[in-house]
């Protein structure tokens, strides 16, 4: 292959060797670092390379194809290395310390309720200026969220975007679940240049002047403009839907919305996407051209109501990227290059990679750059077949566009949310259609209200109308049989196959031949029988392993959640993790994920220690979701894990919630579960945590104990009652000194041991004297907060153990 006769497979080889770099780069990075002597190796090899290209040019297009990606790997390998290292100044060295923060916000102030119902929660984005630690001030670079409480929605500051603030609280790092197929909040946050968060203290956030510059002063009161304009005409809550369709964001809109947009496979249309892009640009060409304007006039009017678009969203880093690709095809248009698309999004591609290479794990970035490759390269595939080819023009173009985006990114939605959407492609011909009225009629509306104030709130009120039937009926689809399916997550190797599927699908029929033949000759056929020999042995030896019982413990942050499944994918869980201080559903978004992500799609029961939210709250998310057999609670009163897992009285009633007596054994496909320990609730007791139920689970001569948030006293109870060896230990109270005593943990004598805690957290968890009792018994341990989901694997005898963020080791 030679670079001039195919540019765009040189361009794209190019794109995913410099990506491959960034990728090598991360994993050497997250595995611990990488010194200044691999850096520097890494120059070198490119410093060598380069001439080597010129050298060998003439003598072979296949070594100058190879060198190439070679060189661009470094190359990337050495863009997210720089882009990696942080100024000595950033608020992420901060993290841990009590600090004072003045900076200029950016975007519109995020509020909602908090989770218990007593008061409001508040964020807002900052760029920092100036940090106070201790006594000196000091300059301050990077941005970080800034949160706070309040009692009353009245004593949330006024904050808008481009106010001067000043916080005082505790900076924390950004820090997600740490679970395989969960997205990564820390390198989302740093793809938008997000390095720390700072929980504000009560009544310490203040606005203390205005940006000097007036333009974000003037789109804020713009987009406050069009809010009130909409609210004038509407329902708060349809006011929310379409502000948010506009301008992207979530806040106030109903959650039975959220659920059938998603369920549909059109949540996006409540996000600045490519899709808004693209429909902008639509709209300002067909203006274009009902106005017989010069091409290129056309070109600029759309670049320039992209731009005007893309800061009125905030310039959130989606709509940024969105318009950036948006912008480069209506220059695009103005050289007289549309059938040069594909190039142009992979130069865009390569160029915002190189500008900020973190974008690569940003998921909004991934889906829409697979998407708009979905739509250049499937589409006009798909457009060919004779059932579309022959269909009405509005059906072939929406099913076309429907199946090559959910195509392309088909892996994409098998890793990171397990479902496909059936029911996307009549939601695409019938619901997005309205949408994007409504988005066309609402946009004009709003700027026609400053002139024409009854007439925008008539054509407003229509929008609420049709807003209605929109939402309804996505509602009927989302509850059709069959609307979402799910989707086993794919590993690396099958989503290389997927896609090497389709680049070979798409190939035209001389491309296909050549490839066939190159197959059937002589080395063709070693490499295929390679292939399949290779794959046949993985199956054999995956067919003939002895079965294995694996226990997951996963990072739900200051919680206890486990999975155990059974040698023959049976499953359950030992509690389920909670929160207690924000607005975030752990069962529905953390444990549900993770559940689905390892092919658990009902639990044959859930085993709770006791009441408390961190143990059990995720419960009710779980439910909600998925079948789950039994549920085995401690001997507290139902109404109080009702309240925990915020449950109705009718969700309740659909499973059964029982207290098993202590010394009950329960074997699921030849596990067992025992109740070692359930202590009766008395009117006397101090602490819930002394009521917590202890539960061992065996297979073998592997056994794992979990003692929820057993104190001390109750240990001493426990084990003079009970012989509790196990081979691995929960470690009691996330690690706190009120537990894990030097007698309790001489009676288990566990190999292991883990330790469920939140990053950060505020309670000190695990005390440094529990870590010590533990190292001084020469236990291995594992903690949530710094390995992620840790994952045990045993056949009986032998045990494996994984975590999700260090490397493998094997006993």
């Amino acid at each position: 292959m030679r670079e001039g006769q195919a540019p765009l497979s040189f361009l794209n080889l190019l794109l995913a060797s410099f990506c491959a770099g960034i990728w090598l780069m991360w994993t050497a990075l997250e595995g611990g670092g990488i010194s200044s002597e691999v850096f520097m190796l890494l120059l070198c090899v490119g410093a060598v390379l380069l001439p080597l290209i010129i050298l060998f040019r003439k003598k072979s297009s296949v070594g100058t194809v190879a060198l190439c990606a070679l060189l661009f790997c470094v190359l990337g390998a050495v863009r997210f290395w720089t882009a990696a290292e942080l100024s000595r100044e950033d608020v992420f060295y901060a993290a841990g310390k009590n600090a004072e923060i003045t900076g200029t916000v950016q975007g519109d102030l995020s509020i909602q309720p908090s989770s218990d119902g007593r008061g409001w929660r508040f964020r807002c984005l900052v760029e920092a200026q100036t940090i106070k630690t201790d006594v000196e001030r000091n300059k301050a670079e990077g941005r970080l969220y800034v949160a706070g409480n309040a009692i009353r929605k009245e004593d949330i500051p006024k904050i808008q975007e481009g106010d001067i603030l000043r916080a005082r609280g505790r900076i924390k790092r950004i820090r997600g679940y740490k679970n395989p197929g969960q997205l990564d909040m820390e390198r989302q946050a740093r793809s938008q240049g997000i390095t720390a968060r700072l929980s504000a203290e009560k009544g310490a956030v203040e606005v203390i002047g205005r940006d000097a510059s007036a333009l974000s002063g003037y789109l804020t009161e713009v987009r406050r403009h069009y809010r009130s304009a909409l609210s004038e005409a509407m329902s708060e809550e349809d006011a929310a839907a379409i502000f948010a369709m506009l301008f992207g964001g979530y806040e106030g809109i109903r959650a039975e919305v959220l659920e059938s947009f998603t369920a549909t496979g059109i949540v996006h249309i409540l996000s600045v996407s490519g899709s808004h892009i693209t429909l902008l640009a639509a709209v300002f060409a067909w203006m274009g051209r009902a106005l017989r304007l010069r091409r290129g006039i056309t070109a600029v009017v759309i670049v320039s109501a992209i731009s005007v678009y893309v800061l009125l969203a905030s310039a959130v880093a989606p709509a940024v990227r969105s318009g950036i690709m948006g912008i480069v095809a209506a220059l695009a248009l103005v050289l007289e290059r549309e059938r040069d698309a594909r190039q142009i999004l992979s130069v865009t591609g390569l160029l915002m990679l190189l500008w900020s290479p973190w974008l690569l794990f940003d998921i909004s970035f991934e889906l829409s750059f697979a998407a708009t490759a979905g739509l250049l390269y499937i589409a006009p595939r798909l457009r060919e077949w004779r059932v579309l080819e022959n269909a009405p023009e509005w059906i072939s173009g929406s099913l076309s566009i429907t199946i090559a985006a959910q195509a392309a990114v088909l892996p994409l939605l098998a890793w990171y949310f397990h479902v496909v959407s059936l029911s996307s492609l009549l939601a695409n011909i019938l619901v997005v259609p309205v949408l994007e009225l409504i988005m066309i009629a609402a946009l004009f509306s709003g700027m026609a209200a400053a002139f024409f104030p009854m007439a925008a709130r008539f054509i407003l009120a229509g929008d609420s109308l049709l807003f209605g039937g929109a939402s309804e009926l996505s509602k009927l689809l989302a509850e059709l049989p069959m609307s979402q399916v799910y989707l086993p997550p794919m590993g690396a190797g099958f989503a290389l196959l997927y896609y090497s599927v389709i680049v070979f699908w798409l190939q035209d029929r001389e491309r296909k031949e050549f490839l066939v033949n190159i197959i059937r000759g002589t080395r063709g056929r070693i490499v295929a029988f390679a292939i399949f020999a290779g794959i046949f042995f993985i199956g054999l030896s995956s067919f003939l392993r002895t079965p294995e019982m694996s226990v997951h413990f996963i990072d739900v942050g200051q919680g206890d959640s486990a999975l155990i499944i059974t040698p023959h994918g049976r499953a359950f869980m030992m509690d389920t993790g909670g929160t207690r201080d924000a607005g975030f559903d752990i069962g529905t978004r953390v444990d549900v994920p993770y559940l689905l992500q390892h092919g658990v799609r009902a639990l044959d029961a859930v085993f709770l220690t006791h009441a408390h939210e961190d143990h059990s709250a995720g419960t009710g998310g779980i439910l909600r979701k998925l079948p789950a057999g039994t549920v085995f609670t401690a001997h507290e009163d139902k109404e109080v894990y009702q309240a925990a897992m915020k449950l109705s009285s009718r969700d309740m009633a659909k499973t059964v919630f029982t207290a098993p007596p202590e010394g009950t054994e329960i074997i699921i496909d030849g596990v067992k579960i025992e109740v070692l320990f359930a202590p009766e609730a008395t009117g006397s007791r101090t602490s819930e945590n002394e009521l917590s139920n202890v539960y061992r689970v065996t297979y073998g001569n592997a056994s794992f104990l979990f003692t929820g948030d057993l104190v001390k006293e109750k240990e001493k109870e426990l084990i003079r009652k009970h012989d509790v060896r196990s081979s691995v230990l929960k470690v009691g109270h996330h690690g706190s000194k009120t537990s894990s005593s030097e007698p309790f943990l001489s009676a288990v004598q566990p190999k292991w041991a883990v330790i469920s805690v939140g990053d950060g957290n505020s309670f000190g968890h695990p005390n440094r004297k529990t870590l010590q009792a533990l190292e001084n018994h020469g236990i291995k341990v594992y903690r949530t907060d710094q390995n992620g989901a840790v994952t045990f694997r045993t056949d009986g005898d032998v045990m494996r153990v994984d975590s999700w963020i260090r490397p493998s080791e094997g006993y």
